[in-house]
């Protein structure tokens, strides 16, 4: 029976770089026994040339093999020859040969391909600790480097004149602990560092005329994950995978980032450059919840292409997203969100000029946040089977509010919030929808100045300027403030519409 393959990646992260420090007495046995355990939770088999000496193990050829969903084929990944040695205190040591490295292979649709990645480390320290089925393994390492190696399609090299690749991947101070645990639920966390991770890949395509040199480095990386599913999941049933037993969790933190490319194709010559100052992200997944957030801090870009008549660039002083929302049937409503902004968007005056030459525009930069919350009540879980075969809804919306709306560009600036709540025994008043009752106020400031603009540029007519003026005369009012607007809509207990007062439904 095809295994769960989800964990894949988890797998060979941990695999690459298993290590952590010592509790409790285990033996080179327990090691390895924890590593076959976790290995059959995913893949369909593995095999390695096993020596031993005394109690320490020699692994060489640890290949793992899996089985591609619906017969497509099959891929196998081979590791870096390993030794697990005794260390004589309770705590096992793990080494991997410096030199050596990955290989992966497959086969589909009659052809079959291979490719070797090149491992080599500085100052890598590997320590097991803990009970059999539970084990910490901490590590260190002063450098790693990954070397892509050479292609092979059918048992043959691919031709340079078709397609080359080189690329390099350095990693520096690693640091961190991996806990692995096995029994009828498999689960992984991780808590590690990273001082620098660069890298530099090469790939020329002739008979296509394309190159591509792509270069990226980070600093300061840090990563925080748990992963954890049934060790008896499959693909033939998904819903042994997504149940109570899945959880995934993964946090990290970054510093400065750099990134650049370069090449060309049948176009012409491209290139581009960006910078940030640092990021994070979170995701969370469960059988309760799925929630995302990323952030993005003091970006600047610059690319060009050759259907750019002028390198773009632009700086951005944060990008952010986030999502919330439950996943779990519930006889009370249950919160959710989502948020997204992207704030002091600078352009430089060279792309101004393209569209605004007589600088009519307010070049001040722009602005946009979104936040929305409510609550929600789901009739079924979404792990259920029943969530994605029903016809019917499988919730319903019971509040929405309006927590942010901020705009910011060429001078007009929008805000905006409000609060609705929902009848849902009431879908006909608006078509389907479950009738809304509450209110939204808004605001617009610097509004006329900017349709005054756009005639002044010729963008917009008199006439359209006119009809736009007179559309928010219907659901605004004056402000206090210069070229100020308000307006305040809502929905009565009895499904009317109001905007400043004056009823509209």
């Amino acid at each position: 029976m095809t295994q769960f393959k989800l964990p894949l990646a988890a797998a060979s992260a941990a695999t690459c770089f298993i290590a952590t420090p010592g509790l409790a007495d285990i033996t080179p046995d327990d090691v390895w026994s924890n590593w076959q355990t976790y290995f059959s939770s995913f893949a369909d088999s593995f095999t390695a040339e096993e020596t031993r000496s005394g109690d320490d193990i020699s692994l060489k050829g640890l290949t793992l093999s899996i089985e591609l969903p619906e017969e497509e084929g099959t891929v196998a990944i081979t590791m870096p020859d390993i030794d697990f040695v005794s260390n004589g205190d309770g705590t096992v040591g793990i080494s991997y040969a410096t030199g050596s490295g990955f290989g992966v292979s497959g086969e589909g649709d009659g052809e079959t391909f291979e490719m070797s990645l090149g491992f080599d480390h500085t100052g890598m320290s590997v320590v097991a600790s803990g009970a059999p089925n539970d084990i910490t393994y901490s590590y260190a390492a002063a450098s790693m480097t990954y070397t892509l190696g050479e292609f092979l399609l059918n048992g043959e090299p691919i031709d340079p004149a078709e397609f080359t690749a080189e690329g390099t991947v350095d990693v520096s101070q690693v640091a961190g602990l991996i806990n692995v645990s096995t029994g009828d639920v498999i689960s992984i966390s991780q808590d590690v560092t990273y001082g620098d991770i660069a890298y530099d890949v090469r790939i020329v395509v002739p008979e296509e005329d394309t190159n591509l040199v792509t270069t990226a480095s980070m600093q300061d990386l840090a990563v925080e994950a748990e992963l954890s599913w049934s060790a008896n999941a499959n693909l033939d049933d998904p819903y042994t995978i997504f149940n109570d037993d899945l959880n995934i969790s993964v946090a990290y933190t970054s510093g400065p980032t750099e990134s650049a490319m370069s090449g060309s194709d049948e176009t012409g010559p491209f290139s581009s450059e960006s910078t940030s100052s640092g990021g994070a992200m979170e995701l969370i997944f469960n059988s309760d919840e799925f929630v995302m957030s990323a952030d993005t801090l003091d970006t600047s870009f610059t690319f060009f292409g050759a259907g750019i008549p002028l390198p773009v660039s632009g700086e951005i002083g944060e990008v952010s997203m986030g999502m919330a929302v439950p996943l779990k049937a519930s006889e009370s409503p249950m919160p959710f969100g989502m948020n997204i902004a992207m704030a002091d968007v600078i352009m430089p005056d060279l792309l101004w000029d393209i569209f605004d030459p007589a600088a009519v525009l307010e070049r001040s930069p722009a602005t946009i946040r979104l936040g929305l919350e409510g609550t929600t009540k789901l009739f079924l879980s979404a792990f259920d089977p029943a969530f994605i075969e029903s016809d019917d809804a499988p919730g319903e919306l019971n509040s929405l509010t309006l927590t942010e709306l901020e705009v910011s560009i060429a001078g007009a600036e929008p805000t905006g919030s409000g609060d609705f709540t929902f009848d849902n025994s009431d879908l006909e008043s608006f078509d389907g929808f479950p009738r809304p009752a509450g209110s939204a106020d808004f605001r617009l400031t610097g509004g006329n100045a900017l349709l005054d603009s756009l005639i002044q540029m010729g963008l917009v007519s008199e006439n359209d300027a006119m009809g736009a003026r007179m559309m928010m005369g219907v659901f605004t009012v004056a402000g206090p403030g210069d070229d100020e607007l308000t307006s305040r809509l809502e929905v009565d207990e009895n499904g009317h519409v109001l905007a400043n007062g004056q009823r509209l439904r």
